[in-house]
C-alpha cells in the first residue's frame, strides 16, 4: 500500500521502548543481539525488495530508552557500538538500507532533561563510527525540531533531519 501511494523510502523503527533485543550481562552491559534480529531484518529486506522501497532503520526511540549506564559509562556506549557493527555489516552494501537512524528526536529528551546532551552526542558519535565503520549506509539522528539541530553537529552524521508536523506552522 505504501508503494502504491507513491512512497519510496520508509523510517521502520527497530529497537523501540526499552531493546529488549540486545542482550545484556549481568552488569548491564550490552554483549549481543538477539539472532532473531537479523530475521526480521532479512523480512523487511524481502518487502523492500519486492515493492522496490528503501529505508531509515531508526535504531532507538529515544535515549531515555535506553539503560542510562550505555549513555552516561563510555566503556558501555563502546560496547553498545560494537554489538551493533555486525547489523550494520551484515547489510553494509544493501541498496535498500538508505541509512541508520541513531535516535528518533532525542532533543526531547535533552530539554525535559532526561538526558544529558553530552551523553547523548557522545553515543551518537560512538554509533555512527561504528555504522561508517562497518557500511556504506548513511548515518543520521531524527530530530524532532529545527532547533535541536545544532545538538548533533559534528559527529559524522551524513546529513541531519528535523520532523515536521501539522501543528507547526
Amino acid at each position: 500500500k505504501a508503494k502504491a501511494n507513491g512512497v519510496n523510502v520508509v523510517r521502520w523503527w527497530t529497537f523501540e521502548g526499552d531493546a529488549w533485543q540486545i542482550e545484556r550481562d549481568a552488569s548491564g552491559m550490552p554483549t549481543g543481539l538477539n539472532p532473531a534480529v537479523y530475521q526480521d531484518f532479512d523480512a523487511a529486506l524481502q518487502l523492500a525488495d519486492a515493492n522496490d522501497i528503501t529505508y531509515v532503520f531508526v535504531l532507538f526511540s529515544a535515549p531515555s530508552h535506553l539503560p542510562s549506564s550505555w549513555l552516561n559509562d563510555p566503556a558501555q556506549r563502546r560496547q553498545l557500538a560494537n554489538v551493533l557493527a555486525p547489523l550494520f555489516a551484515r547489510y553494509a552494501d544493501n541498496p535498500r538500507v538508505m541509512s541508520w537512524e541513531v535516535f528518533n528526536e532525542p532533543d526531547f529528551d535533552v530539554w525535559k532533561d532526561k538526558v544529558s546532551e553530552s551523553s547523548m552526542r557522545e553515543t551518537v558519535r560512538e554509533v555512527v563510527n561504528s555504522i561508517h565503520a562497518n557500511s556504506t549506509a548513511l548515518a543520521t539522528v531524527g530530530m524532532a525540531m529545527l532547533d535541536g539541530l545544532p545538538m548533533i553537529k559534528g559527529l559524522g552524521l551524513d546529513y541531519y533531519q528535523a520532523h515536521w508536523y501539522d501543528y507547526m506552522q
